[in-house]
């Protein structure tokens, strides 16, 4: 056993010395090798803590938390494991949860409220008074990586008394930089483990994958809603909508064909942020293009997705008597994820009708190489098959409306293709809205009301082209910007300078008047 491996189980070992007086029923008295024990885990995050005091109490025999060499050949095989029979990757309270009161439905993505301006907008938007316990928030992922400022910003929203409905980004699955130690280190550990070595499938201890466990565990204890969830139904609320929050991931199928190959032969040296903060129980994809992206992973969420897919199923079922009833008006299906389903949700793709990139019209604005490259990490293709195999689920027809909801792509669209309602209402980044690739006066988009139904929206394929004035006003933007940025960074910088001269002048005032303090304490020396 390498010296890491040791060190994880002192770890472990430590969590038991301290737990054991304790469970004795010595509450008040901690072993001397506890305390020290203590000591040594003080500097870990709590999540982490909360993992190993988990783990401590597993025996031999128990199923181990997440495995670190899962079946290679595919999820399916991966679903047969005993990680997959005895962990909900989403925890929810029965079939479904049905908000009969809720009236309006509204969707935002992309908070990003890292940033303190976004928290500063979300505070004073969520202080306005006109959300209410009628309402629900549907947040399509990437508030933030901070477990703590993820939850102040949850309780933001849910202090308005509306209902919050949440699925994961991909910033939800960033590690801290204390557990990206930890893994790296158990991955240098196992790299020198035969593969026939019982440790070889020692747990990992840590991945954003059980972090996404984590924060959903987290949503349910808050109250904010993870799963399927049916909003109106009844005779004051007619227009009853079904709500289907789906995890995904990207695989690298939503690449721009035709021509585009000169512009991501440098993406494996693209620094694509998930590549460096994420780290997934999965092995590297094979391909040379792709190798940074983990293999099987959008397959295990496609698979997770299907079971939350039967309890749709399941749910109704339940109320097939219900919906025949003569009350309902018109009912929906909203679908939501964060990463993209299709190509034509891409921010480039200008016709969604059509399946074929048109680079020289469509890549006009001179970032040509950005776009390609971010294709390959926007979603997959296997979203949007699993997205319309529900039609067979429920009935689409004239009464029945299918709204799909995402983020990720900072850009806002709002188009309909084949029967089915695509929406990105992003917040993004202070300067995104600066620029006018988002809109500068963004809000919660209201998309359904369970009194009439769909509320109808504004087509929106390229933001910063329809409403911000086109390419010229959008370089004009940009170096605007850009100047500002530097002026910024300029005031700080001598902002950081002035202070720093004024203390070394200080202590230099200082310095010499304690030298000529210590010269007149000093006897004159005689001839």
């Amino acid at each position: 056993m390498t010296a890491i491996r040791k060190e994880a189980s002192i770890l472990i070992s430590a969590v038991r010395k301290i737990k054991k007086p304790l469970a004795s029923g010595h509450s008040a008295i901690v072993s001397i090798t506890g305390m020290l024990a203590l000591f040594q885990l003080i500097s870990l995050p709590i999540h982490t803590l909360s993992f190993l005091i988990r783990l401590s109490t597993k025996t031999a025999t128990d199923t181990p938390i997440i495995s670190r060499r899962p079946y290679r050949n595919s999820v399916f095989s991966l679903s047969k494991s005993s990680y997959n029979n005895n962990h909900n990757f989403k925890i929810d309270a029965g079939t479904f949860t049905h908000l009969r009161d809720i009236r309006r439905v509204l969707c935002l993505s992309d908070l990003h409220t890292d940033h303190v301006d976004n928290l500063g907008w979300l505070a004073n938007r969520t202080a306005r008074g006109d959300l209410s316990d009628t309402d629900l928030v549907v947040v399509a992922g990437d508030i933030s990586h901070d477990l703590e400022r993820l939850e102040e910003s949850f309780a933001l929203l849910l202090q308005t008394g509306a209902s919050v409905l949440f699925v994961a980004g991909n910033h939800e699955a960033w590690l801290s930089s204390a557990e990206l130690k930890i893994v790296d280190e158990f991955d240098t550990a196992l790299a020198s483990v035969p593969k026939d070595d019982p440790g070889s499938s020692s747990p990992y201890p840590v991945s954003s994958l059980t972090k996404l466990e984590r924060i959903y565990q987290h949503c349910h204890e808050l109250g904010v809603l993870t799963g399927c969830t049916l909003v109106g139904g009844t005779t004051d609320n007619p227009c009853p909508l079904w709500i289907l929050p789906l995890d995904s991931w990207y695989d690298g199928s939503l690449k721009l064909m035709d021509g585009c190959d000169d512009l991501i032969q440098d993406f494996r040296k693209w620094p694509w942020v998930d590549f460096m903060r994420c780290r997934w129980p999965f092995p590297n994809s094979d391909d040379r293009l792709l190798k940074k992206m983990p293999s099987g992973l959008v397959e295990y969420f496609l698979h997770q997705n299907k079971i939350v897919i039967e309890r749709l199923r399941g749910a109704l079922a339940e109320t097939a008597d219900t919906r025949e009833s003569s009350y309902h008006r018109q009912t929906g299906l909203m679908t939501v994820s964060h990463f993209l389903p299709n190509q034509q949700c891409l921010p480039d793709w200008k016709e969604v009708s059509s399946d074929v990139f048109l680079r020289g019209p469509w890549l006009d604005h001179g970032g040509g190489g950005v776009s390609a490259k971010f294709a390959l990490v926007a979603g997959t293709k296997g979203l949007d098959k699993q997205i319309r195999s529900l039609s067979s689920i429920i009935d689409l027809d004239r009464k029945t409306r299918h709204i799909h909801v995402f983020g990720h792509s900072h850009r806002p669209k709002d188009f309909e293709l084949n029967n089915i309602r695509y929406i990105h209402n992003p917040l993004g980044k202070p300067r995104e809205r600066e620029i006018y690739m988002v809109n500068p006066e963004v809000d919660f988009q209201l998309v359904w009301d369970t009194t009439m139904g769909e509320v109808e929206g504004e087509t929106v394929i390229r933001y910063w082209e329809e409403k911000g004035g086109g390419v010229e006003m959008l370089k004009t933007r940009m170096k605007k910007s850009k100047r500002r940025s530097r002026y910024v960074f300029s005031q700080k910088g001598k902002s950081r300078r002035k202070a720093t001269n004024t203390t070394t002048a200080s202590a230099e005032t200082l310095t010499n008047e304690g030298m000529a303090m210590s010269r007149a304490k000093q006897k004159p020396r005689g001839p």
